[in-house]
């Protein structure tokens, strides 16, 4: 029996890097003052399809597990950034894959629109009685 075990453990051993799975990681930073990107998005596609996507840390370190070996492109995005994507990324067998990601700021521009005028409820929670429906050039209260 115990050479039935001792067999069965060292078999394990030996294929064990056949079961293994690969892993990527990396740095994303920005492109112009070399900053990580804290908590930025980095997504893994396959034939277009995403199969997994992970968050930098503090330090803008990714590491994704458990990635079957083959071809994929990856994307960083983050708000205020344009999304990076690295095509035809290869994921070799049984290794720890590195891939660092530079990203530019975007260009676009934002538009902060107010209002300036405050219009009294039609109805409020409290007061059933309150509010003003102005129509045609007339102010019809509730009660008239």
């Amino acid at each position: 029996m115990k050479e039935i075990l001792l067999t069965c453990f060292f078999l394990s051993l030996l294929l064990s890097p056949i079961w293994g799975q690969s892993e990527l990681r990396g740095k994303v930073t920005e492109a112009d003052s070399n900053e990580a990107v804290i908590l930025g998005n980095v997504a893994l596609y396959q034939n277009g399809v995403i199969v997994t996507g992970v968050e930098t840390d503090f330090d803008g370190n990714y590491c994704i597990k458990n990635i079957e070996p083959g071809v994929y492109d990856v994307e960083a995005s983050y708000v205020g950034f344009i999304p990076q994507r690295v095509v035809g990324v290869v994921v070799a067998d049984n290794k720890v894959n590195i891939l660092d990601i530079a990203m530019n700021t975007s260009s676009i521009s934002m538009c902060i629109c107010g209002y300036s005028g405050y219009i009294v409820p039609l109805y409020e929670q409290d007061n059933m009685t309150s509010g003003y429906i102005y129509h045609g050039g007339q102010l019809r209260g509730r009660n008239y």
